[in-house]
């Protein structure tokens, strides 16, 4: 069986790649981002995952940016984030391993917290087989 800290580390191990972390100012983080960071980075969590045989769960990939000061005020940096978020989408999409396999279940989308700050949700599926199931 795959506990959740589980599926946070395949999730992590499938997007950080050089490239990706290169796209980055701060880091790729599973389940906690540093309080009030200002820096373009990553957060993984996993939203929950299931004990059948075949082992669904729910991955929540957010991509942050630092928000933007325009005449209008704060607006989020669309740029940075679709550039993080075109490096990332083939990482996660039909990725097949040895253990899991991931697919892209909501297309990205622009979401605000409650702060202020903008980020961009990719919400992935996640399969994986219990070859020790036991249903007794």
């Amino acid at each position: 069986m795959k506990y959740g800290f589980d599926v946070a580390q395949d999730v992590f191990e499938l997007i950080h790649v050089l490239i990706v972390r290169n796209a980055l100012t701060a880091g790729i983080y599973k389940f906690i981002r540093p309080g009030n960071s200002k820096q373009s980075d990553i957060v993984i969590s996993v939203v929950g995952v299931n004990n059948d045989q075949i082992q669904q769960g729910i991955v929540n990939v957010k991509i942050h940016a630092p928000n933007k000061q325009t005449i209008y005020g704060l607006v989020p940096d669309r740029e940075k984030m679709e550039e993080i978020q075109a490096l990332v989408i083939p990482l996660l999409e039909d990725q097949y391993r040895s253990s899991f396999f991931t697919l892209i279940e909501t297309p990205p989308a622009l979401r605000q917290n409650a702060n202020g700050d903008w980020f961009i949700k990719i919400v992935v599926d996640y399969y994986s087989i219990q070859n020790d199931y036991k249903n007794i």
